[in-house]
């Protein structure tokens, strides 16, 4: 008498259904984890650009300008992939390769979400001074949009002219998106 190991095809069929049931009622709470974590990572990023361009501006003692920029190394209103911060040498508040002394280019999670500059005057960029590190006559925010528009994932990252920063959730403060 020969024994047989292994399942039957009922038995297997049973399986991938219940692992197919469990898949299906895991995955979208999976999917808002993920969108949870980039946006508290965007955050930490933002937070990070910010005291590190401040500390540039004063330890380079020249005026630093940043911005929300694409791939391209353009700043940008809406849709920034990627922060930018630079010594703006010919005073035109954009890069220029070449020109510009490149601080910082740190990339932006833009899976499930934007990144928008706004600052007053519809400026797309904040120039840092270089004697305190505080923003140069303006205030403004960098605000977290997710692309599915969900509240509980928004916030801006403020900046102050005395140089506070600090993160307002939607909840505290709508961001517009």
């Amino acid at each position: 008498m020969k024994k047989t190991c292994g399942f039957t095809l009922i038995e297997f069929l049973i399986t991938m259904s219940v692992v197919g049931i469990v898949a299906a009622i895991a995955v979208p709470s999976f999917v808002e984890q993920l969108k949870k974590m980039e946006a508290q990572s965007v955050n930490n990023i933002l937070q990070t650009f910010l005291v590190n361009a401040k500390q540039d501006a004063m330890i380079y003692q020249n005026i630093l300008t940043i911005c929300a920029a694409d791939a391209n190394r353009v700043c940008v209103a809406r849709n920034g992939e990627f922060l930018l911060s630079f010594i703006d040498k010919n005073g035109n508040h954009r890069f220029d390769d070449g020109v510009d002394a490149l601080r910082e280019f740190t990339a932006v999670p833009n899976r499930y979400g934007k990144i928008r500059l706004s600052v007053g005057l519809n400026r797309i960029y904040v120039d840092f001074k270089p004697q305190n590190g505080n923003p140069i006559g303006h205030m403004g925010h960098i605000k977290y949009c997710p692309n599915d528009l969900e509240t509980q994932n928004m916030f801006k990252v403020t900046f102050s002219k005395t140089g506070m920063i600090k993160t307002k959730k939607h909840s505290e403060d709508a961001t517009g998106c």
